[in-house]
Parts: C-alpha cells; sequence; structure tokens
C-alpha cells in the first residue's frame, strides 16, 4: 500500500491498461467483422449463412482463418498484460532494493512510465515470448493449478482423496506447468534474464521457500472476495437504474423504444462490467504483494551467499592471525585441577574472595585447637618432681 500510495503513475496504470485493450479491440474491430461475414450474412443480426434447405456449412478456410486470428487476439492481449506486469514488477523492485521497507523512499512521479520505455527498448522480446507461453499453457494452469492447491490441504480429507487420485497431475504441474507463469517476469527485470532462463531460476528460488504458495492462496481469496463485491454492486447498480430509470430516459414504460424486457440481462451486464473495471486494480495488489515477498526471498539468499563467500575466502594468513588470537584468549589458566598438580606449578584458587577468608578462619581455629590439646597433653615438670 505505501509504495502504490507513494507513486500516483502506479494507481493510473490499471485505467490506462484499460484504455490500451480498448484501443487494440478497437483497432481489431473492422477486422473481425471481415471475418464474421465469412460465417453470418448480415453481422449485426448475427444471421448464419444457409442454404434454402436449412443446411449450414462453412468452408474449412474460413474456420482456419477464425481460429488464427482469434489465436493472434489472445496473444496480443496476453503481451499487453505482460507488459503491465513488467512496469508494475520494475516500480516494485526498484522500491524495495531502495530500502523501501526500511525507511521512506521518495519515488519519481513517473516511475511508471520509466519501467514502460525500459521494457519496450530492452525487454519487449520476452515479453513477447512470456505472452506465447503463458497464454498456452494458462488454461491447464490453471484446471491443475486448482488441483494442486486442493491437494497440499493435508489436514483436510478431501484434500487428501485429491492429492491420493491426482498425483500425476499435481507432479505435471508441480515440475512442468508451474514454472511457465508471470512469476518469470520477476528475474526478467532484476537480472535481464531470457524468459526461458528466467522461469527455471525463478522456480529455484521459490521451491527453496513455500511462502509464496501460501501468499498465492491469500492473494487468490483477497481477489475472489474483491470482485464477487464488484459483480454484487454492479447488479445493484444496474437493477436500480433500470427499475427509477434516468432523468432523461425511463426503462420500465410498456411500449417505450427503451423499455427493457428482461432486467435480469441488464443486472448480469452491469455486474461483468464492474468486474472488468475492477480486476484490474485487484491485480495491481496481486502484483505488488508476489514482487515484493520475491524481493525478500532474493536478499535472503544474498546473505547466505555473501557469509558463505567470506568463509570460504579466508586465506592462511587469516587461519594462522585467528589461531594465535584464540590461543592468546586461551583461559585455561584459569580452570581448576582435579588432581594435584606436579611440583612447582601454582594453581591459581577457582574460589572467590569471601571463600579464601571462611577457608583461613577454619584453618586457624583448627590450629588453635591441635595446639590446645598438645599443651595440655604435656606434663609440667614442676608437677612431676613434686
Amino acid at each position: 500500500f505505501t509504495l502504490i500510495l507513494s507513486t500516483p503513475s502506479l494507481l493510473l496504470h490499471p485505467i490506462l491498461l484499460l484504455i490500451i485493450r480498448s484501443l487494440v479491440l478497437l483497432v481489431l474491430y473492422p477486422t473481425w467483422r471481415e471475418i464474421m461475414s465469412l460465417f453470418f450474412e448480415d453481422v449485426d443480426t448475427l444471421a448464419l449463412t444457409c442454404t434454402e434447405s436449412g443446411h449450414c456449412s462453412f468452408d474449412s478456410m474460413a474456420v482456419a482463418l477464425l481460429v488464427y486470428f482469434l489465436f493472434i487476439t489472445y496473444w496480443i492481449l496476453q503481451i499487453t498484460a505482460g507488459m503491465s506486469f513488467m512496469v508494475v514488477i520494475h516500480a516494485t523492485q526498484y522500491w524495495y532494493f531502495s530500502g523501501g521497507l526500511r525507511q521512506e523512499v521518495r519515488t519519481s512521479r513517473l516511475l511508471a512510465l520509466r519501467g514502460f520505455f525500459i521494457t519496450l527498448r530492452y525487454h519487449f522480446g520476452s515479453v513477447v515470448m512470456g505472452g506465447l507461453v503463458c497464454g498456452v499453457f494458462q488454461p491447464f494452469r490453471h484446471l491443475f493449478g486448482s488441483l494442486t492447491w486442493l491437494a497440499r490441504m493435508d489436514e483436510n480429507p478431501v484434500g487428501r482423496v485429491i492429492g491420493a487420485c491426482c498425483c500425476c497431475l499435481v507432479a505435471l504441474y508441480q515440475n512442468w506447468l508451474e514454472p511457465l507463469s508471470r512469476n518469470a517476469y520477476f528475474e526478467v527485470v532484476r537480472s535481464s534474464r531470457s524468459f526461458s532462463d528466467a522461469a527455471l531460476t525463478v522456480w529455484d528460488v521459490m521451491e527453496d521457500d513455500d511462502t509464496i504458495h501460501l501468499l498465492n492462496g491469500a492473494t487468490v481469496i483477497f481477489q475472489a472476495v474483491g470482485l464477487g463485491l464488484a459483480f454484487l454492486c454492479g447488479s445493484l447498480l444496474s437493477q436500480a437504474i433500470v427499475k427509477s430509470g434516468l432523468p432523461w430516459k425511463q426503462f420500465d414504460e410498456i411500449g417505450s423504444p427503451s423499455y427493457v424486457f428482461n432486467p435480469l440481462v441488464e443486472d448480469m451486464a452491469g455486474g461483468l462490467i464492474a468486474v472488468f473495471l475492477v480486476f484490474p486494480f485487484l491485480m495491481l495488489f496481486d502484483i505488488v504483494s508476489d514482487t515484493v515477498l520475491y524481493c525478500h526471498i532474493v536478499e535472503g539468499h544474498w546473505k547466505s551467499q555473501d557469509h558463505a563467500r567470506d568463509v570460504r575466502n579466508q586465506t592462511w594468513s587469516d587461519g594462522i592471525h585467528s589461531y594465535f588470537t584464540d590461543l592468546a584468549g586461551c583461559t585455561c589458566s584459569w580452570r581448576s585441577y582435579k588432581h594435584p598438580p606436579p611440583p612447582g606449578l601454582p594453581v591459581a584458587s577457582p574460589t572467590s574472595n569471601s571463600e579464601r577468608a571462611r577457608r583461613a578462619e577454619e584453618q586457624a581455629l583448627l590450629s588453635n585447637k591441635s595446639g590446645g590439646k598438645a599443651r595440655g597433653g604435656v606434663r609440667s615438670p614442676s608437677k612431676g618432681g613434686r
């Protein structure tokens, strides 16, 4: 939240993404009409091209052209999504490695725009490759990822059953499909690797830390709740507009050109429009949280590698210096002996001053008693003579 609030360009980023996608669809719209005219007599009414007997047949070349153009459109939308990811990741990593978690960092107001130009100049090929790979495998990742998420719930009986029955699919997702995700853009931005190398590097880093899976589960729940609330608000707003109307138009008057026969369709359309508008903002929080966690994991790896390098690069002079330092600071002379030492070797008393004083008093008392007994046991010569 601190990064998003301190970077105004990130707040405008979802709106710019919607505008860019709308422009892309607007540019592709005339071509889509030409392709749809191969299947419909009237594109506006969607009347199919059929014979007099009612049989509708389509040319195989037209079907192939439709599939090809559908794939190209989907690929272009994935490229725009990849550009969006790269811009947000660039801003987040710049903020994190500048010390954003430890202190207040003032970022540029055009940080997102700077990330866009850097991505367009240096990483556009990786974005195109990532859009193709992520776009092709995304449906399978969502399907097998849901099964894997359920199988990881060991304490749930349903999770245990799914983990036992779908273990092969879970292994397929973890070993092959999980690395082919948008997380590869983390390493593309950080170290300028290619998409394939970045995907393997990110997978190796995240494999050692299971926190990313917990965070993904939390963000999925957050996104689901946010999209549900957006759909509900959009549907209620559409229903209120249909029932109460607008100041210049009413929708509940029978016979009016603007009469709404089935308000349920408008309610669903309003909910879907609200979801379409809210989804980029929810994705912004998801990308920022995942990027911050990845940077934290990488920083921990850096610290451990620096410590191991310092230990490994210790020279023989450092070892000798450490040996003599330990030898000079050795406290062997202050240890007590369990057995009497050899003659001539002084023994340091392990006791304190009060203990020494108490033992000296006991020895004085013992010496006095022994001296008194000796004096009482010897007869006086004068008495003996008498």
